[in-house]
């Protein structure tokens, strides 16, 4: 079996999961292989940096509305 990257881990059910941290905040990236996690780290970015990506676990309901 190939060496996964720095970052990368197998999870128990078979899919990959990457964490980055961006100011302090750590992400969780999900996916079936390196290449779409890749993709979707890529995305995340740059949706973060333009300031429109939402983390939804701990939005309240006030937040939801000023979206």
């Amino acid at each position: 079996m190939a060496r996964l990257a720095a970052g990368i881990r197998k999870r128990a059910d078979g899919t990959l999961e990457k964490r980055f941290t961006i100011d302090g905040r750590r992400y969780s990236i999900y996916g079936k292989n390196a290449k779409e996690i890749s993709q979707k780290e890529q995305e995340v970015r740059k949706k973060i940096e333009a300031g429109i990506y939402t983390d939804n676990r701990n939005l309240t309901l006030d937040g939801y509305f000023d979206e």
